[in-house]
């Protein structure tokens, strides 16, 4: 006999009562003495027999009344069938092993879903061949096994930080048994909701499955969803604003949650914070950057069961000095090279004809000035640098070759140069939101002293550029530009920046336009996300050539750079299953860190999956034996063979009460 809800029989320890009731309430019989009383004790002796055996039954007939109530309520049944049918030679274990799956640092619902595998397991006959299916879908995953060494296999599994839809499991389910009529498959997991959201794409299939559910006592959760800063430079000194998003996936408001953040293993900031249920807060991480290098950062949450998206490392890097090559035909221009005389700068003066090509990767700003006519070859390395996440600034000639220019245009993919106009024209609009201007006015001015130009390049616009203009003539016209087609940016400015066309130089706007023109914007990721196949992109790295990446002292593994659409891509596949940050590094002069985090879809941990399908989970191991799942297999309900038993017992109570008198 089973129950649906086995938990109500616990009130049948307080049976106990009315036995103790009735233990205290004995009567008691008082001695009155006679001189001779032979006959009364025979008649006393009788009564008192008679009376006790009368009280006995009526304690058992409010026992049974009781009992039968209380179980009931149980909803007791019969199964007519086993659930593993003794005639099966296969059979499928899937096992949960996700995120989802660890509670705490116990991990007990893992423990507990090997634990149902085993119980499964050994009740098989020893003949039946055994596949056991994790979510690292390593070599076993593929092939049927025996008994004992499926027993040992299920042992070794740990918490995986990749993902399986509930489908996916179905489908390579029924593939391995080959929908074979004397095999069974079994899922067991928490069934979370990231796991079966999708469970319509097999919704029939998954009504012929035995599901397992592990349930857990805590579904309150919190995490760090994400991080990201408000501005995509990062300098020495610079007040950064981090801002982090915080997810409360409960339906139980939180208050006073501490997050931390930790720069280079230091404590840079904490906040605490209330947060309602089922809902998503940002809040902001104001810190300065005291050192420059390669830095670590960490976001933590204290006080959470689920561990797993309690943590949030991110990498970024401050470089000590940047490069500057300016490419010259004349002579190089004086005032470019006061902005670029700081120390924060490593600038490199070349006449166009005495450049070292095979040096312009290791540039973060390339600035052309002044040259007549920009050769193909030189172009080509140009193009390079912009897919690269490097920046170019172009000043033309007054005297262009207008050939040479439209090419590198074109190349570059930035607009066709149409004319040379000589008119005298001022500058009167500016684009302040641009990161170019990022720190330079505390607020947006009216009455802005602007450069004005005697020469100018006209440009046609009208092709679908990723265009920004910086910096517009009165009439609309560009004066500075931003392309962004690439990962870096090329900057054009239309004017010559000779003086006798332009005073650009004179003006203040010059200094922060060419210093904050050397900062890349390209978006480099703070992290990446734990999965499956993971692929990353690294420009750094040469195609065919090894490069290692690295944890500590525990993890080293040796990739190989693969070249796609001209972009360098390394195949980590599933070997990175730790979250942290790792050393990527090659024998090359590579050197840089990466921080890798696990999914932050495991942290849905509610799922309404059973109220939307007919199979039915199995709750208890001691299920296992009577109860199946198949829903052709009805179950016998008991309840009103109780209720009939209670009113029996009720009725006879009542007739002894009646008709048994002392």
């Amino acid at each position: 006999m089973l129950f649906e809800k086995p938990d109500i029989l616990f009130f049948l320890l307080f049976l106990i009562i009315p036995v103790l009731i009735h233990m205290l309430n004995l009567k008691k019989y008082k001695k009155i003495y006679f001189s001779n009383i032979e006959l009364i004790e025979k008649v006393t002796s009788k009564k008192k027999k008679i009376s006790r055996l009368k009280d006995f039954l009526l304690l058992l007939t409010r026992l049974l009344v009781l009992s039968s109530i209380i179980i009931a309520f149980s909803k007791p049944y019969f199964a007519k069938e086993k659930i593993i049918d003794s005639k099966i030679n296969k059979v499928s274990f899937y096992i949960d092993n996700s995120l989802s799956m660890s509670t705490g640092d116990k991990n007990i619902l893992i423990k507990e879903a090997k634990k149902n595998a085993e119980f499964l397991i050994k009740k098989l006959n020893n003949n039946v061949k055994v596949n056991v299916i994790t979510n690292d879908l390593d070599f076993f995953s593929n092939k049927f096994i025996s008994k004992k060494e499926s027993l040992e296999l299920i042992k070794e599994i740990k918490i995986s930080p990749f993902q399986l839809s509930i489908c996916e499991i179905i489908n390579r389910q029924n593939r391995l048994l080959e929908n074979d009529s004397l095999s069974n498959n079994f899922i067991i997991s928490d069934f979370q909701k990231n796991f079966s959201k999708k469970y319509k794409n097999c919704k029939e299939k998954i009504n012929e499955a035995k599901l397992v559910q592990i349930k857990s006592n805590q579904t309150n959760n919190i995490g760090v969803k994400s991080c990201e800063f408000t501005s995509p430079f990062r300098k020495k000194n610079q007040e950064e604003n981090l801002i982090v998003e915080i997810q409360n996936y409960s339906t139980k408001n939180k208050k006073n949650i501490l997050v931390e953040l930790f720069i280079n293993n230091k404590k840079r900031g904490f906040n605490n914070i209330d947060i309602k249920g089922k809902s998503t807060i940002k809040i902001n991480f104001p810190f300065t950057n005291l050192e420059t290098g390669k830095v670590n950062g960490k976001l933590q949450i204290s006080n959470d069961d689920f561990v797993f998206d309690n943590s949030l490392f991110f990498t970024y890097e401050i470089k000590d000095n940047l490069n500057v090559l300016l490419i010259y035909e004349n002579e190089p221009n004086s005032s470019i090279e006061a902005v670029f005389s700081d120390s924060l700068f490593n600038l490199e003066i070349n006449n166009k004809d005495q450049i070292n090509f095979e040096k312009i990767k290791n540039y973060d700003l390339i600035i052309l000035n002044d040259l007549k006519n920009i050769q193909k070859s030189l172009v080509d390395y140009l193009k390079k640098s912009l897919e690269n996440g490097k920046n170019i600034f172009l000043f033309p000639n007054e005297n262009i070759d207008m050939k040479s220019y439209n090419y590198a245009m074109r190349e570059l993919k930035g607009d066709e140069i149409i004319k040379l106009s000589k008119d005298v024209i001022e500058l009167n609009k500016i684009n302040f939101e641009h990161l170019i201007f990022e720190n330079v006015f505390k607020r947006t001015k009216k009455n802005i002293q602007l450069p004005k130009t005697s020469a100018n390049f006209k440009i046609n616009t009208k092709n679908l550029n990723q265009r920004n203009n910086i910096l517009n003539f009165a009439n609309n016209d560009p004066y500075l530009l931003e392309y962004k087609n690439f990962k870096g940016s090329f900057y054009f400015c239309t004017s010559p920046l000779a003086k006798s066309s332009n005073n650009l130089t004179k003006n203040a706007i010059f200094l922060p336009i060419m210093y904050n023109s050397t900062f890349s914007s390209k978006s480099s990721k703070l992290y990446e996300i734990i999965e499956r196949n993971l692929i990353l992109n690294c420009d750094e790295c040469e195609p065919g050539s090894l490069t290692y990446l690295k944890k500590n002292e525990e993890f080293e593994i040796a990739l190989e750079g693969s070249l796609i659409n001209k972009s360098t891509y390394l195949s980590i596949n599933n070997k990175i299953k730790e979250e942290g940050t790792y050393n990527l590094f090659s024998n090359e002069n590579l050197n840089k860190n990466i921080s890798f985090n696990y999914n932050r879809e495991e942290g849905e941990l509610n799922s309404t999956f059973f109220t939307n399908i007919e199979s039915k989970s199995i709750n208890q191991l001691t299920d296992f034996n009577k109860f199946n799942t198949n829903k052709k297999n009805k179950k016998k309900n008991l309840i009103f063979y109780f209720i009939f038993i209670g009113l029996i017992s009720f009725l006879f109570e009542t007739l002894l009460l009646k008709l048994w008198k002392n």
